[in-house]
Parts: C-alpha cells; sequence; structure tokens
C-alpha cells in the first residue's frame, strides 16, 4: 500500500499548489516509494514474508486473475516506478534539484530492467514476475495505467485487456479503466462498466 502515498501528496499538490504541506512531509514521503528493497538492477525484491502478507496486487486474494507471486513482482515494480516518477516532480516542485536528479537515474535503470527482464516478447504482454511465464490481466493494467510501457507496445496489451473482461476487484478496476480510457479502448472501458453480471457499475445499480 505505502506507494499510495506518494500517489495521494502527488495528487493534492497538483489540485492545491500547496507547497508548505508538501515540505513538511516530504522526506516521510521518500520512505514510501519501497526503494530500501531496490537490487542493483533497481527491481524491487520481496522476501517470502513480504511476498505473503505486503505485496497487494488486488483485494482479497480470489480477485487476482492467478496472479503468480515470485521475488520480483511486476505489480510492485509498476507502483515502485510510479512513485519514483511522482516523487521527481514533488522533488523539482520543492527545489530540491538534486533528489529529482536521483530519482529520473534511477527510475530510467529500473525501467529498464523493467522492460527487459519483465516483458515477454512472444505474448507482447508482461508476465507476473521473473520465474514465471503467467501473464495476469494485473500484471498488465498498473503497467498501461501508470504509463510505463513503450508505446509501440501498449496498443496490444490495451488490447488484450479489453478482451478479458473485469477479473478485478474494485480496487484494481479504477486502474484498469483509466488504462483502457487513455489507450484507444473507451468502448470497451464502458461496456464493462454497464456489462451485466456482478463486475460492473450496472449490478451496483441494480
Amino acid at each position: 500500500w505505502a506507494p499510495h502515498m506518494v500517489f495521494i501528496a502527488y495528487a493534492d499538490w497538483m489540485q492545491t499548489g500547496d507547497k508548505e504541506w508538501l515540505a513538511q512531509h516530504y522526506q516521510y514521503l521518500k520512505t514510501k516509494t519501497l526503494e530500501d528493497r531496490a537490487g542493483p538492477d533497481g527491481l524491487i525484491r520481496s522476501t517470502p514474508e513480504q511476498m505473503r502478507h505486503a505485496d497487494v496486487v488486488d483485494w482479497p486474494p480470489g480477485e487476482r486473475d492467478g496472479f503468480v507471486f515470485t521475488p520480483v513482482n511486476t505489480v510492485v515494480n509498476a507502483f515502485h516506478l510510479r512513485a519514483m516518477d511522482d516523487m521527481r516532480q514533488l522533488a523539482l516542485a520543492l527545489g530540491r534539484k538534486n533528489d529529482a536528479e536521483e530519482y529520473a537515474r534511477r527510475e530510467r535503470t529500473t525501467l529498464a530492467s523493467f522492460q527487459r527482464l519483465l516483458f515477454d516478447d512472444k505474448t507482447g504482454l508482461y508476465r507476473d514476475g521473473i520465474g514465471t511465464d503467467h501473464s495476469s490481466l494485473h500484471a498488465n493494467l498498473f503497467p498501461l495505467a501508470f504509463g510505463l510501457i513503450p508505446e509501440d507496445k501498449r496498443a496490444r496489451v490495451a488490447e488484450w485487456l479489453a478482451e478479458q473482461g473485469m477479473r478485478c476487484s474494485v480496487y484494481a478496476a479504477q486502474y484498469l479503466l483509466e488504462g483502457l480510457f487513455e489507450n484507444g479502448q473507451a468502448t470497451a472501458a464502458v461496456e464493462e462498466m454497464i456489462a451485466p453480471g456482478d463486475r460492473s457499475w450496472r449490478h451496483m445499480v441494480d
């Protein structure tokens, strides 16, 4: 859950422009990117305990589309990358140029590893992590929503996600729909919102 703290602070700053509040909490926010778990390639590593209790892919467990947990987890690393980009922008807003440059450097290193080690060229999709060939909805919706996928690969991932339907909980659905709307799959996103069955906004209204 930790990177969400960075997302919330970033959203607050974008809406209010309140640098005073941001400055007061900046050092605390720096601890929420998960960077203390990063390896030499920049990717976040998880212990067995973290895999069981700290690596949130979706909630509850039955909504994870068969996600295979590994020590290097695609979803966790997608959150790490998004948090670093937000922190880079927050650092710039506070005039912390050195911090911003360091976040940019780490982000470049980590993103290169992310693409090299977690993307499956054969399927055009992201694996759940290093050590498995399984590609879940979640391993692809978060990179798409967070803008991590190279432009020439986005359409394939977006099309695949549109074909899968809402195989996630409301926790991940907001990110799934955002990724679809922003990558040429608006019709599919609306169809998922009004679909019959128990996984839609229509169902909640009913």
